[in-house]
């Protein structure tokens, strides 16, 4: 087994995304209130501590496999080279480094302004499903419209606060990863967030004109991509309309009531 494991102050604004982006109504200041409680306080709490807890990850899957068949490969600080977390994957594997690169998969983050405005139409979308809004909201809105906005928008961050709290249980958690034995490709002192938090804004510095450009953005975007899926559909319509035509022409010939 190969267990990635990397900073949790770029672990929670992420998760948190892809929350809003799936439909969750949760504020990012309640977000960070419930990552940053003790995780038996919440089942909220409970869940997401489940996930990320990689002591209690190793701790489970060690009832099936010993401890020199896990490895621990440490993500990167966002200052290394891209590649250096591919490298330290094959090294975990025992292949040699390799030319091929895996290929490059933008995921895109949100800016605050638009992650707001997402929580405003998650609100007023409760009624629709969640597979229906991925592929109504979260790529064509939030993916392809709102993320490219980032980086003209504020971004959130952790509070003075839940950073120290969350450093102090990276901390804790590096050196319980120590303690378990197993592999480490990387360092483990990089899960270990810097002592100050990134700057950024909080909810109540978003205003209203801000939202406003944000929701003109997503209108124009999603009239586009609406309107480039319609003379998609239009044209296939037209294709198969010409395949319906051939195919009946066909049918006449084999019949006899044409001639070839």
């Amino acid at each position: 087994m190969i267990l990635t494991v990397r900073d949790i102050t770029r672990v929670v604004p992420s998760h948190w995304q892809e929350r809003i982006q799936n439909g969750s109504l949760v504020g990012w200041m309640e977000f960070c209130e419930t990552v940053s409680a003790e995780p038996e306080t919440t089942s909220a709490s409970q869940k997401f501590w489940r996930h990320y807890d990689a002591v209690q990850v190793i701790s489970a899957w060690s009832n099936v496999l010993s401890s020199d068949r896990i490895t621990i490969v440490t993500v990167p600080t966002s200052g290394e080279k891209p590649e250096l977390l591919w490298d330290r994957f094959l090294s975990a594997m025992g292949v040699p480094p390799i030319a091929t690169k895996p290929a490059t998969r933008a995921n895109p983050s949100l800016g605050a302004v638009s992650a707001e405005l997402l929580l405003k139409v998650n609100a007023e979308l409760t009624d629709v499903a969640r597979h229906d809004r991925s592929v109504s909201v979260k790529g064509p809105l939030a993916k392809r419209t709102l993320a490219p906005r980032a980086p003209v928008e504020p971004r959130y961050a952790l509070t003075r606060e839940h950073h120290a709290i969350l450093r102090a249980r990276a901390a804790h958690l590096a050196d319980g990863l120590r303690s378990t034995g197993v592999k480490v490709v990387g360092n483990l002192d990089e899960i270990v967030p810097p002592e100050d938090p990134l700057a950024g804004v909080e909810p109540g510095d978003i205003t209203d004109t801000q939202l406003l450009e944000a929701a003109v953005t997503g209108l124009a975007g999603m009239s586009r991509q609406l309107t480039r899926r319609h003379a998609a559909l239009t044209d296939l319509k037209r294709e198969r309309a010409s395949l319906l035509a051939e195919r009946r022409k066909l049918a006449r010939q084999q019949q006899g009531q044409v001639e070839p």
